[in-house]
């Protein structure tokens, strides 16, 4: 568990950056996440208690949500996240994910009663 701010800056040139959201401790009601890659990729995870709003462009790149892995389950308090920025021959993507532990082979053995 971590904690993030109102704003954070997510930069890569020629590499890769991954942001976990799923278990973060958001300090304000809406994070506003600039996300730059050159050359590289951007991966945002959250879970399906966030609301996602992308805004940012791809030159021959991608900038993008991809399909979401777990139903989006938005209440009026759920927190936003706003990505902006620009993907220079990279990608920036967002998806919505379980939480960790929470993935289809857990759900499987559950049911099984384990």
């Amino acid at each position: 568990v971590w904690e993030i701010g109102a704003t954070h800056t997510a930069f890569t040139l020629m590499g890769g950056v991954d942001l976990d959201l799923r278990q973060a401790h958001f300090t304000s009601p809406e994070v506003v996440i600039t996300a730059n890659a050159v050359m590289g990729g951007v991966d945002i995870i959250v879970n399906q208690w966030t609301r996602i709003s992308v805004e940012g462009v791809g030159i021959m790149g991608d900038f993008s949500q991809s399909k979401d892995k777990v139903a989006a389950e938005i209440q009026p308090n759920s927190p936003l996240v706003r990505v902006k920025g620009i993907a220079l021959m990279g990608a920036v993507n967002v998806q919505r994910k379980p939480m960790p532990g929470e993935g289809p082979a857990s759900r499987w053995l559950k049911q099984l009663g384990f």
